[in-house]
């Protein structure tokens, strides 16, 4: 399967995220901020779903962070929130998702991102 990092300053919100993804078989990286995710890209991950408001760095900066550098502008950014997501810059992330998720929802959104593009 794929290599996911997951970044969400809430406990329960990462713990949520990163079990229903080890459920479906793949390998999660969580981080409880943006600086802690950046600090642990040595592994390339597949996918970053990240929440939009987190102290010091949000998921916004982070999402501007890993499109400036080439070696992660292509990974696909899933931006979840709480709040509205018209707040999120849609030329920055591939998707957002709506605060509190379902597991279910995040496993087909996360099969989207991951599916090969059509031919």
């Amino acid at each position: 399967m794929a290599l996911i990092m997951v970044v969400d300053d809430e406990f329960a919100a990462l713990d949520l995220a990163v079990y229903t993804l080890e459920m479906a078989g793949h390998e999660v990286i969580g981080a409880l901020s943006a600086r802690a995710a950046l600090a642990a890209l040595d592994r390339r991950p597949d996918l970053v779903i990240t929440d939009l408001r987190m102290p010091l760095m949000s998921g916004i900066d982070l999402a501007r962070c890993l499109r400036a550098d080439r070696a992660t502008a292509g990974i696909p950014i899933l931006m979840v929130t709480a709040f509205d997501p018209g707040q999120v810059d849609d030329s920055l992330i591939d998707r957002h998702m709506s605060k509190p998720f379902t597991p279910q929802g995040l496993r087909r959104c996360i099969g989207e991102l991951l599916a090969p593009p059509a031919a």
